[in-house]
């Protein structure tokens, strides 16, 4: 029988040896996400749902710690899906990594192609700013929020709550960039040890084509490495080649990876059209 987890379970769970979570993480987790967590009864073999971006149209499969009990597991947690209404559900690295054929099976399919690139020195020279840059604040999140619809395919929009997390972590950083008093783009920026990442880059389509991408990752990069980063990564679509053009004049080098980000549709006739 598979049963909600509590609190109280906790104790009794096997974590997978890489899990993402500790106990204190899951407790917070749980009473975020108390229907998408289960378990089976009178055993240590779970299953852990979120949701993508924090958009409840679309599930995050996070973690399975079972293989004899998984198809049941996720079946269950799908249905939990179902029932809260989402629209499609995308399956965490790490359980790709752990069970791909299992979920292609399950008719789990690739969304989305992803390419890593690098620069190995984080440097770059100055450009001569015509944007005004600063930190995330409350009042932005509106037009933020506006912006990435725009710039962005529906399966990568951020949410007003996503993005105000991310300003809140301490090795992480937001920034809305202005010309007078229309927002432009953003940076989503992040560092691990001596490694920068530019979680997003992102100019309005209106003000595309003049340069101002290429600001934008000029004023990343060196505050990467204000900030205490040795090399600088990224992350864009395989068929998004007009970034790949521009992350390349910045000495950005593919690092030879790809990776699909795997989905499955919940109802039929669905697509990554809003």
């Amino acid at each position: 029988m598979i049963v909600p987890i509590t609190s109280a379970d906790i104790p009794n769970l096997s974590l997978a040896a890489d899990s993402r979570f500790t106990p204190d993480t899951l407790a917070r987790h749980l009473a975020r996400y108390p229907h998408l967590a289960f378990r089976l009864a009178g055993g240590p073999d779970y299953a852990l749902g979120s949701c993508w971006h924090r958009r409840p149209e679309i599930g995050l499969l996070l973690e399975v710690a079972s293989q004899e009990q998984r198809p049941a597991l996720v079946e269950r947690l799908l249905a939990a899906y179902r029932q809260a209404g989402a629209r499609l559900v995308v399956l965490s690295d790490s359980e790709a990594e752990r069970a791909l054929d299992f979920y292609r099976q399950l008719g789990f399919s690739v969304l989305e192609e992803v390419i890593p690139y690098e620069q190995p020195h984080c440097r770059v020279e100055p450009l001569s700013p015509r944007l005004a840059l600063r930190p995330l604040a409350t009042d932005d999140l509106p037009a933020l929020v506006a912006l990435e619809e725009q710039a962005f395919p529906w399966l990568w929009w951020e949410t007003a709550e996503s993005f105000w997390e991310a300003a809140q972590r301490p090795d992480c950083w937001v920034y809305t960039a202005w010309l007078g008093g229309e927002l432009v783009g953003y940076l989503i920026l992040a560092r691990r040890n001596d490694l920068g990442h530019i979680n997003r880059i992102a100019v309005h389509p209106r003000w595309q084509g003049r340069g101002y991408g290429a600001e934008l990752l000029t004023y990343a990069i060196g505050d990467l490495a204000r900030h205490g980063a040795r090399r600088v990564g990224l992350n864009t679509q395989s068929n998004n080649t007009r970034s790949q053009r521009l992350y390349e004049r910045f000495a950005f080098q593919c690092t030879g990876e790809r990776y699909g980000v795997y989905g499955l549709w919940l109802e039929e006739g669905n697509t990554l059209s809003p």
